[in-house]
């Protein structure tokens, strides 16, 4: 009986021990099946990881766990294994694994989990890099940014309006659009007309003795007996030792536009600033128009609207008061020449700023001296304002450097610019107020400047006397 109790306890106890070898043999078979899974995973994940070249990782897209590409993604990870996602490893961690670059980050290859907050990582803030120019000059925000020419388009619009309303009004007075007695060769108005829509006119701005105002005159809106037609009496208003054709005009009936608030002293003071905007002519219009469209436009995108209107009229009011200083008293003046001076004085100022920085400086310096001198000879023909370009040059170059905006590197340099500058727009002050009284003292051109004349004329064949006559 105590044998049989024994071996049935034998029994039992190798029955344990065999159900204790199965479960060791299954939990054993278990732990091999899932470090194969587990290797599968990291080579799948591997194969799944993109290594990009220099290119920026995609944006990833929002999140949506109802997608089906929600689920997909987090089906790439087992539930039980997403908790345990190792964070990024420290750069000596990725110093010593060798890591793969994905565009962004480098990642080990003995991660074993795969993260998606690594996979799709933020891009970087962007960074503002200077906008090389043609010449390799640095564009920064600051110093060289395109702003809309405004001035030069406003202009532009106001001058064609007084090129149409000169025609307009040529035809109200002399029955012709344009002059044809003598033939006016820019195809314009009369000089009378010009006159009376606002030319600068001495006579009409302070007393003169040639022309006073108790004087008579032929009236703007005569026209020539004896011919078929209508057609201009007369270039200027003459005195009273010329025979008048129909009734005679005063000083006042020649000007027009506004009455002399004292009948006996012309006052149209803004004339310096309206003749600005007239031209003689179809001709003399598309010329100013070509330089002011090109030339004036891209020096306003440059500089901006209000520093570029202020030097443009600076230059241009002054080109009238010089001329109106040193040229004939009886010469009516128009045009925008003198503003456009002014531009091609802000050239120069723009080319020795940027001279260290540009392409062929003396290649480009030689074409403005070519340009300025051509404009300047071309001054010199009869019917041109030589007078008002150097004047327009003069004061561009001034007021060009107050308000042209001029780079500095050091505190010290912009010290020095502004002490440049104070002591301009003194000197520009001083030149306004200086030719204004001047112009108003009445003074006789050849008594100021006798050899001045030949700015504004050619000695052939007395056409300086001519000039002056």
């Amino acid at each position: 009986m105590l044998e049989n109790i024994l071996s049935k306890t034998n029994d039992n106890h190798s029955s344990q021990a065999n159900l204790l070898n199965s479960q060791h043999q299954q939990s054993g078979s278990e732990g091999i099946n899932t470090s194969a899974m587990r290797e599968e995973q990291e080579q799948q994940q591997q194969q799944r990881s993109v290594q990009f070249s220099d290119a920026p990782a995609p944006t990833p897209p929002a999140h949506d766990a109802s997608s089906p590409a929600s689920q997909s993604r987090d089906n790439l990870v087992p539930q039980e294994t997403s908790r345990n996602m190792s964070p990024m490893p420290s750069p000596q961690q990725q110093q010593q694994q060798q890591p793969y670059y994905n565009g962004y980050q480098s990642y080990s290859a003995q991660q074993p989990y795969y993260n998606y907050n690594n996979y799709y990582p933020t891009p970087p803030p962007h960074q503002a890099v200077p906008v090389m120019m043609g010449n390799g000059k640095p564009e920064h925000f600051w110093y060289r940014r395109s702003w809309p020419a405004v001035w030069t388009y406003l202009t532009g619009a106001a001058m064609l309006g007084m090129l149409v309303y000169e025609l307009v009004k040529n035809h109200q007075v002399t029955g012709n659009v344009i002059e044809m007695s003598p033939f006016n060769i820019m195809i314009g108005p009369s000089s009378d007309t010009l006159i009376l829509v606002g030319a600068r006119f001495v006579p009409c701005m302070h007393e003169t003795t040639h022309f006073p105002t108790s004087g008579t005159y032929q009236c703007p809106n005569m026209t020539d007996y004896g011919q078929t037609g209508a057609t201009a009496p007369t270039l200027t208003p003459v005195q009273t030792n010329t025979t008048l054709v129909g009734p005679p005009c005063t000083l006042q009936d020649v000007c027009g536009i506004s009455t002399f608030e004292d009948p006996d002293v012309p006052d149209q003071w803004y004339r310096f600033l309206t003749a600005i905007f007239l031209h003689s002519g179809v001709i003399h219009w598309l010329f100013n128009m070509f330089v002011h469209m090109s030339l004036g436009a891209s020096m306003e995108r440059f500089m901006n609207p209000i520093r570029y209107a202020i030097v443009w009229l600076a230059s241009g009011a002054f080109g009238f008061i010089f001329g109106g200083v040193f040229a004939p008293v009886g010469n009516a003046s128009v045009g925008c020449s003198g503003a456009l001076f002014g531009v091609v004085a802000l050239l120069f100022i723009d080319l020795f700023t940027q001279w260290r920085t540009t392409l062929n400086p003396w290649w480009e310096f030689t074409k403005l001296i070519f340009l300025m001198l051509f404009s300047f000879v071309f001054g010199l023909l009869p019917g041109l304002d030589n007078f008002a370009h150097i004047g327009g040059f003069v004061a561009g170059l001034f007021s060009g450097v107050i308000f042209f905006p001029i780079p500095t590197a050091t505190r010290t340099s912009k010290v020095c610019l502004w002490v440049v500058r104070l002591i301009l727009l003194g000197g520009l002050v001083g030149m306004f107020y200086g030719m204004i009284d001047v112009f108003y003292s009445g003074q006789d051109p050849q008594e100021i400047c006798p050899w001045c004349k030949y700015l504004a004329c050619l000695p052939i064949a007395d056409m300086c006397e001519a000039y002056y006559a």
